[in-house]
C-alpha cells in the first residue's frame, strides 16, 4: 500500500510503483488598512490588498497515468481585494458592527493523472465576497465576553476535492465549484468569569450547498447539498478549573465537549457516504508547577464513538466497498503525559 499525501486526503493506491511531485508557490502582496473615528463612539473600516501567485509544478506518477514520463504545467493569478465596515459602541461593554470584505485563495494546479489524460491542469482561484453583522459584549468587569454574528458568503470558483474509485486504488483531482452560497449564525462565550475558571463556548449553524447542476464524483446531481466536510451544527464547550495547592502547586481539572450533526465525507448524493451526528467528550486532570511543569492523566472520546475522517468507495476494484480512514481520536483514549517548560 503506497500512500500520496494530497490536499484534504490521499491518493490511495495499490502499487509498487515510485513517483516524484516537484512544485513551488510564491506569493507577492502590499496591503493597507484604517480605521477612522467618525465620533468617538463610530468607527469606519476601511482595507485593501492586491496579491499575485506564481504556482508550477512537475509530475511523474507512473502508477495513475500509466508512463514512466514527467509532466509540467505552471499558472499565476492576481487578486485586488478588500475590507469595508463600520463599528458602534453602545456602551462601555458593548459593540454593533457590520463588514463587507472579498477574499481570496491562490490557483492551484489539479496534478491527477490518467492513462487518457495527462494534462496537468489549473484550478482557478477562489474568491470569495462575505458580509457580517454582529455584536461584541463583556460582563463581569470584563471577565467574560460574548460574541455573535450572522454571515453570509459567496464563493467563485470555490476549491475542493473529488476523488474517484480506479483499478489501482483511489484516484484524487483538486477542481472547482462554479459558486457556493454560505449562511448561518456563529457564536462565542469566554473568558475566566470567577477566581481560576476558564470557560470557552463557541458554535456555528451554517448552511452551505452545492449549486443547481453540480454533479458529484460519481456522476450523482448535487443540487443544494450541503457541502462535504461542512455540518450544518458545530458546538465545543470546554471548562477548566484550577484549584491551588501552595503558591507553587496546583491541581487543575478539565473538559471539553464537541457536539456536531452529520454530514457527508464523499463528493456524491448517495446517503451511505453521510456519518452520522456524534457528540465527543474528552476530560484531563493535571498537577502543574506554575509554568514550569505539568502531569496530566486525559481521556479522549470517552464513550467510545467510533467514526471515520474519511471515506472513499471501492467500486472499481471491489464493488461494495469502502475505504474507511481513521485517526487516533476515532476511538476512545485514556493516558498520561507529562510537560516541561524551560
Amino acid at each position: 500500500l503506497v500512500a500520496h499525501p494530497a490536499f484534504l486526503g490521499m491518493d490511495i493506491t495499490l502499487a509498487d510503483e515510485i513517483g516524484e511531485t516537484r512544485s513551488t508557490a510564491e506569493d507577492y502582496a502590499v496591503f493597507g488598512n484604517m480605521t477612522y473615528a467618525v465620533t468617538p463612539t463610530t468607527r469606519l473600516i476601511l482595507g485593501a490588498r492586491y496579491t499575485h501567485s506564481d504556482i508550477s509544478e512537475s509530475i511523474s506518477d507512473p502508477i495513475n497515468a500509466g508512463v514512466d514520463t514527467y509532466f509540467a504545467a505552471k499558472a499565476s493569478a492576481d487578486a485586488l481585494t478588500w475590507r469595508a465596515g463600520i463599528q458602534q459602541d453602545l456602551g462601555p461593554q458593548t459593540m454593533i458592527y457590520f463588514t463587507a470584505a472579498s477574499g481570496y485563495k491562490a490557483p492551484q494546479l489539479n496534478d491527477a493523472l490518467t492513462p487518457t489524460d495527462l494534462v496537468l491542469d489549473t484550478v482557478e482561484a477562489e474568491r470569495p465576497t462575505s458580509f457580517e453583522l454582529g455584536f461584541k459584549h463583556s460582563l463581569f468587569g470584563n471577565r467574560l465576553y460574548v460574541n455573535a454574528d450572522v454571515f453570509y458568503t459567496r464563493v467563485r470558483n470555490f476549491q475542493t476535492q473529488s476523488c474517484t474509485s480506479v483499478p489501482a486504488g483511489i484516484l484524487c483531482a483538486n477542481i472547482n465549484v462554479p459558486r457556493v452560497d454560505s449562511k448561518g449564525i456563529e457564536w462565542e462565550v469566554f473568558g475566566r468569569p470567577f477566581k481560576g475558571t476558564t470557560v470557552n463556548v463557541s458554535g456555528i449553524y451554517n448552511i452551505a450547498k452545492y449549486p443547481k447542476g453540480f454533479l458529484g464524483a460519481d456522476g450523482s446531481d448535487m443540487t443544494g447539498l450541503q457541502l462535504n466536510y461542512a455540518p450544518k451544527f458545530k458546538m465545543t464547550m470546554s471548562v477548566e478549573q484550577e484549584a491551588r495547592i501552595n503558591d507553587k502547586l496546583a491541581i487543575v481539572f478539565g473538559g471539553d465537549a464537541t457536539i456536531r450533526s452529520s454530514q457527508s465525507m464523499y463528493l456524491a448524493a448517495d446517503p451511505i457516504y453521510v456519518v452520522p451526528g456524534q457528540t465527543l467528550l474528552n476530560a484531563r486532570i493535571s498537577l502543574k508547577a506554575e509554568d514550569r511543569w505539568s502531569f496530566s492523566l486525559f481521556g479522549r472520546n470517552l464513550t467510545n464513538k467510533i467514526y471515520p475522517t474519511q471515506l472513499y468507495p471501492t467500486t472499481a476494484f471491489a464493488q461494495g466497498g469502502l475505504w474507511q480512514l481513521l485517526d487516533p481520536n476515532s476511538q476512545r483514549i485514556v493516558g498520561l503525559q507529562f510537560d516541561a517548560h524551560f
